[in-house]
């Protein structure tokens, strides 16, 4: 009796392959309309395994479309792709073929298939169990969720949570192990995912790395800025001085050199020309004076600013004293 019974499950368990494999042979002959009969017999049987449905609904899309049936053919389409979003049809079928697959294609840009998200659950710093995220789309829903759950040196044990809005957990011990999720539908295994979770480690956090950033130089203080500027003005001036000085040298001399009768009269010269000579002398004289000594006391007022924005700490000495030659600044920075 028990040996019947096993052959029994056996042969009912193996309907729907079965069943594949008579339709496809039937479609080989052309016998489109017998092989669709066959392939509803064959999704009519329970626990059908993933590959022989997407096998069966591949098959139905073909032979529909061959019997010039397009909007059941898209309908297999959309079945398939739901379960298998990357398959790609042959090239070489023609366009009543390719027609309802690319419209099937269309359709499920819209939508979403089947899919499955396993993510583990730590609570407290332990792996306490799996969460799972299941999506479906209206053409095919997911039914049920089958977990089996496989511990290290354990034995398999097989669960089957309830699915609520999608979502379903399952409890883990905390060494975890291998795992197996089977989405089922109405017609079998819709989609199976295959993981391992270990036991939960918390991850190691390095200790900071003290970053040590170089020495900045001291910003330049405002006092040092304005000294490099008198300074600079002060040194232009003592050099435009210096050459009115030359100019009013030369104008001098040449009075001074020119040729005299003997009455001491100057002959050289006429008396415009010794006229200008001596107006030039005494303005570029005037403005010698004027240059020199504007221009002296801005070099040492940028010297005093650009002592005054040294650091502290930075040894400075500096003097200024007035000798008959001008002004004479000495210091050590």
């Amino acid at each position: 009796m028990f040996g019947a019974l096993v052959v029994t499950l056996v042969l009912h368990a193996s309907a729907a392959p079965q069943k594949l494999a008579e339709a496809k042979k039937l479609a080989d002959e052309l016998q489109y309309d017998r092989a669709v009969k066959v392939i509803d017999a064959g999704l009519a049987q329970p626990e059908i395994d993933r590959d022989t449905l997407l096998g069966l609904y591949e098959l139905a899309a073909l032979s529909w479309a061959n019997l010039d049936k397009p909007a059941k053919a898209r309908e297999a389409f959309q079945l398939l792709l739901s379960l298998k979003p990357d398959y790609e049809l042959s090239k070489d079928l023609p366009p009543r073929t390719r027609t309802p697959f690319f419209e099937a294609k269309t359709w499920l840009a819209g939508t979403t298939p089947v899919s499955v998200d396993v993510q583990s659950i730590v609570e407290a710093g332990k792996l306490t169990g799996l969460s799972i995220v299941v999506m479906d789309n209206v053409l095919v829903k997911v039914k049920a969720v089958r977990v089996t759950i496989t511990p290290p040196g354990g034995a398999a044990q097989t669960l089957t949570p309830p699915l609520q809005v999608g979502r379903a957990t399952v409890a883990l011990g905390e060494d975890g192990g291998a795992w197996r999720v089977d989405l089922q539908g109405e017609r079998g295994v819709l989609l199976s995912s295959m993981g391992e979770t270990k036991r939960y480690l918390p991850p190691v956090v390095a200790p900071p790395v003290e970053v040590v950033k170089a020495p900045q130089p001291p910003p330049t203080k405002w006092q040092q800025t304005a000294g490099f500027v008198v300074g600079a003005v002060g040194l232009v001036g003592t050099i435009g001085g210096v050459a009115a000085g030359l100019v009013s040298s030369q104008a001098r001399a040449r009075i001074a050199t020119s040729e005299r009768n003997p009455m001491g009269v100057v002959t050289g010269l006429t008396q415009r020309e010794a006229a200008q000579l001596d107006a030039t002398a005494r303005t570029t004289g005037l403005v010698a004076n004027v240059l020199l000594i504007a221009g002296g006391a801005l070099l040492a007022g940028g010297v005093v600013l650009f002592i005054l924005g040294l650091p502290a700490d930075a040894p400075a000495s500096a003097s200024l004293s007035v000798t008959p030659g001008g002004l004479v600044f000495s210091g050590a920075f």
